[in-house]
């Protein structure tokens, strides 16, 4: 009839729009910088972007109607699933930072994923757009660096020091442990630099940066506290401990030859003051103060020696 043919016509023009718009959604979803995907309530693909083949190694075919447990090992779907489940779950759009390993390392993404509704108001599918941040990471990661480095022998500064005890005196009293101060003083300093030169002294601390690098434990950590002064902290050792450090650095720092303009310069020597937490101190000041005191107390006792702080 001419109503059936009318009727015929109008469904094959709606269906010539929607796969247009389909069409035309793909294209503007694969040509998107974001990783993008849907998925139904049951989490499985209805949709990924052109991104998303490229990042994944897969097609398109390879997704669509599975659930990223079919596609990908345990951890790779875990890490997709959570997050997917729970906008699924709550109706709740979310915004969350996500790691995700990719064929040149791990990258970091900040992934947004709401809920998609139907005519009837329900729930119909989850879709996901996730933003590569990893370049930003890692110059906020340099810049981070640069903050906490003392730029002349990249070890730790005074600022990041003062951090880190801190927070292995908050670990302390959570879990009782013994924190190992050791404060560092280069014996004779200015005559480096008075004999020969500021460029002299500087390749002295370097040298002794380098030197504290060699002879720290991987949860050690080594400041330059200002000038020629540097300050080790030592977490979960004891006083016994602490004290055969320094004394060991004592020893060992007179072997180092430092060269400069072609000539090797007078043999370093430290004087080194001891403390311990929590008795010499239990605040990062009173700890640091004691060090300190009793480095000034081996420096007036002629140098080149180890003393130990008095009990608070």
């Amino acid at each position: 009839s001419i109503i059936n043919q009318h009727d015929m016509h109008l469904i094959d023009q709606q269906t010539e729009q929607l796969s247009e718009s389909a069409d035309q959604l793909q294209a503007i979803l694969d040509n998107s910088t974001a990783l993008i995907y849907l998925k139904d309530t049951q989490g499985r693909y209805i949709l990924v972007n052109r991104l998303y083949e490229k990042l994944f190694h897969v097609s398109r075919a390879e997704v669509i109607g599975k659930t990223s447990y079919d596609v990908y090992p345990i951890e790779i779907a875990e890490n997709f699933c959570e997050s997917d489940q729970k906008v699924l779950r709550t109706s709740i759009p979310l915004e969350i930072e996500e790691t995700i390993q990719h064929s040149d390392g791990l990258h970091s993404y900040i992934s947004v994923k709401f809920p998609l509704r139907n005519a009837a108001g329900e729930i119909s599918a989850m879709c996901s757009f996730s933003s590569d941040i990893t370049p930003l990471k890692r110059v906020e990661e340099a810049l981070r660096e640069q903050s906490v480095r003392d730029p002349l022998t990249n070890l730790f500064n005074r600022r990041y020091m003062e951090e880190a005890l801190g927070r292995e005196i908050r670990r302390s009293i959570r879990s009782p442990h013994s924190i190992g101060i050791i404060m560092v003083d280069i014996d004779s300093f200015k005559g480096f630099n008075d004999t020969y030169g500021h460029a002299a002294g500087d390749a002295v601390l370097r040298a002794l940066a380098d030197f504290f690098n060699e002879h720290i434990r991987g949860g050690d950590v080594t400041c330059r506290y200002g000038g020629e002064e540097f300050v080790l902290i030592l977490p979960d050792v004891s006083l016994t401990e602490t004290l055969g450090r320094a004394e060991q650095l004592c020893r060992d720092v007179r072997q180092i030859q430092v060269q400069y303009q072609g000539a090797n310069l007078e043999a370093i020597t430290l004087s080194l003051g001891v403390a311990i937490f929590p008795e010499h101190g239990d605040t990062s000041e009173t700890l640091l103060k004691a060090a300190d005191k009793a480095l000034y107390q081996a420096k007036a006792a002629g140098r080149d020696r180890v003393v130990v702080a008095e009990s608070a």
